[in-house]
């Protein structure tokens, strides 16, 4: 306690950093309800959304919704994501020994606006505060570990495995600022067997977390009668994957990381994105290198720091490997740890303060400012992603209650008892052509790339159900097909024209598209 008040300034500036970049770039969608996809299906988290989410070995979430409520009030989730997000990032600082009052606040910024924190609250809004929760419990694990290395990585144990039982991906967290600690250790002098010690204490740390994890999954499918879901982000895919297919993930795992940030074909890499990445790669190596002249960084110790630089991708992107090369948005936020290796050359080491000459503190200056500016990009994508979601929220909404209107005045149709067939997707019916000009493609991410909030036809339910209180009985599988495949439904033209929803032999057909 007496180290955190004497680090009260620190923990303050944080604190406020990430709050104001928090409510710059999210507070739209934090007083805004227009769920989608994912989040409009799981809009109350009922009994069988719980049990789906412990298909996935996601043990904890069920156990967080008896504190917060399984109905996700947008303003709550904000207010607890920016208080979760706020104590990982002060622990990351404290972890990382970053002072600097500027670079704390960019940080702040980095890890506060991002396309993975924009992506959990426009389309995975239920779960946004789960994901800072998850990442505020990796975080304390390894401040545990720093805390005490004769105690901390055994002490950490408990907090990872829940961490993991919340949500898998975040363990690349760990991953990755374990590597980081062993960068700036190894620059720091630390010799070579203690840092073998302090590697092994990690390892170990992780591999315990992972076996309780693993045992504590096991005993919450048994306990609840469920089985494991057998889709891309369930632990499913490391249990049933072979040892090759595994190695044969690496690959894919530094691919995937690098073209997150630099590939063109990404559409939220726009030039001026890939212009500003590009330069602060270059500014955050040269100024490394200074350091590491500067700090006469030679032998063992530079061979550690550049294995460390070496598997950084690879521990920031495990969990591609363990998902056998399964990769998504929300298993990216590790990612963002790339921007406090970069800013840690600008740190006072051993008091001798960053190079005083006037090329590197030009360069120094650059490094700061364009990483102002990625984080001001990032405040308007969100923003604009938001105000998308709102539009494209409210057009489905009238889409939604056309179709149940039309129904209701079908004769022979009842509410939740009739079998409904819904032929096409909602996005691609010719009226969202109109949004697709106004809105031009943000980014490659599910729910914030599409043109209507009903993604799937289970999301259609779901509106009906929780915003409706209209039960309706969807047809799926090969029922669906052999209504699909009927003559007098091909013939039927599309909503919302005239005739699109009639009754054929005691279903109610609806085409979409």
């Amino acid at each position: 306690m007496k180290e955190l008040r004497n680090d009260l300034p620190r923990l303050r500036l944080a604190a406020l950093c990430t709050a104001l970049f928090s409510l710059a770039a999210h507070a739209y969608m934090y007083f805004t309800l227009a769920p989608s996809h994912d989040a409009l299906y799981s809009f109350f988290a009922d009994s069988a959304e719980q049990a789906f989410q412990l298909s996935l070995g996601r043990f904890m979430q069920p156990v967080y919704w008896l504190f917060r409520g399984r109905l996700p009030a947008p303003w709550l989730v904000g207010l607890l994501s920016i208080l979760f997000l706020s104590g990982s990032v002060y622990l990351i600082v404290s972890v990382l020994d970053i002072r600097r009052r500027v670079s704390v606040a960019l940080l702040s910024g980095v890890l506060a606006v991002n396309l993975t924190v924009t992506v959990a609250n426009a389309t995975y809004l239920p779960w946004a505060d789960v994901y800072m929760f998850t990442l505020l419990l990796t975080c304390a694990g390894v401040w545990l570990w720093e805390r005490s290395p004769s105690w901390g990585f055994l002490a950490a144990v408990p907090l990872l495995t829940a961490a993991m039982g919340f949500y898998q991906a975040y363990i690349d967290v760990a991953i990755g600022l374990a590597l980081i600690l062993l960068i700036r250790r190894a620059v720091e002098g630390e010799p070579f067997p203690a840092l073998c010690r302090r590697a092994a204490r990690y390892a170990v740390s992780l591999l315990a977390a992972a076996a309780l994890y693993y045992l504590l999954m096991k005993v919450s499918l048994q306990a609840a009668g469920v089985e494991m879901a057998d889709m891309y982000n369930s632990p499913s895919r490391l249990l049933n994957g072979s040892p090759a297919a595994l190695l044969g993930s690496i690959p894919g795992a530094y691919f995937t990381f690098v073209s997150f940030f630099f590939a063109p074909w990404l559409a939220h890499n726009t030039p001026a994105v890939l212009l500003c990445r590009g330069l602060i790669l270059l500014a955050g190596l040269a100024l490394w290198i200074e350091l590491l002249r500067r700090r006469h960084v030679r032998g063992l110790s530079l061979a550690v720091v550049f294995l460390c630089v070496a598997l950084l991708p690879l521990g920031l992107n495990f969990v591609y490997v363990l998902s056998v090369g399964s990769t998504h948005e929300l298993m990216c936020y590790s990612f963002f740890l790339v921007y406090p290796l970069a800013l840690l050359p600008l740190e006072p080491w051993d008091g001798a303060g960053a190079p005083s000459r006037r090329p590197w503190r030009l360069c120094r200056a650059a490094l700061c400012l364009l990483c102002g500016c990625m984080i001001l990009h990032g405040v308007f994508f969100a923003n604009e992603a938001y105000l998308k979601k709102q539009v494209v929220y409210e057009a489905s909404s009238q889409y939604a209650f056309s179709i149940v209107e039309a129904m209701d005045r079908t004769d022979g149709y009842e509410p939740g008892v009739t079998p409904v067939a819904l032929i096409g997707q909602f996005e691609d019916s010719y009226l969202t052509a109109e949004l697709d000009e106004l809105f031009p493609r943000q980014a490659d991410a599910i729910g914030i790339d599409v043109l209507s909030s009903l993604t799937y036809p289970s999301t259609f339910a779901s509106y009906c159900r929780c915003i409706l209180g209209h039960p309706i009985n969807l047809l799926r599988g090969e029922e669906l097909s052999r209504a699909a495949a009927q003559d007098a439904v091909r013939a039927m033209p599309v909503f919302p024209k005239e005739g699109f929803c009639r009754m054929i032999d005691g279903v109610m057909a609806v085409r979409l598209a």
